[in-house]
């Protein structure tokens, strides 16, 4: 019968931690650790935790309009703003 099993899943390591979506639009400033994938847009500062593993992606279709602050950047959308790395 539907959950008599119970079932845990783990997250691998390196996995995505945070994922903003392409239809997805948000303003404000965004603080994260771990990986941090754009593919909507984010108008705002984003600054990673100082753990020193945080990953930034920003994918094609991703838009950034803002500060960003982080240890490791892939840029290959639209930055609209400085990048300190």
């Amino acid at each position: 019968m539907f959950g008599d099993k119970k079932t845990s899943k783990s997250i691998p390591a390196g996995a995505i931690e945070c994922l903003v979506g392409e239809r997805m639009n948000i303003v404000g400033d965004i603080r994260f650790a771990g990986s941090f994938i754009v593919e909507g847009r984010i108008k705002g500062t984003v600054i990673a935790e100082e753990s020193g593993d945080a990953v930034l992606k920003l994918y094609e279709r991703g838009q950034i309009e803002g500060q960003v602050q982080v240890p490791q950047a892939e840029i290959h959308g639209e930055m609209l703003g400085d990048v300190v790395s």
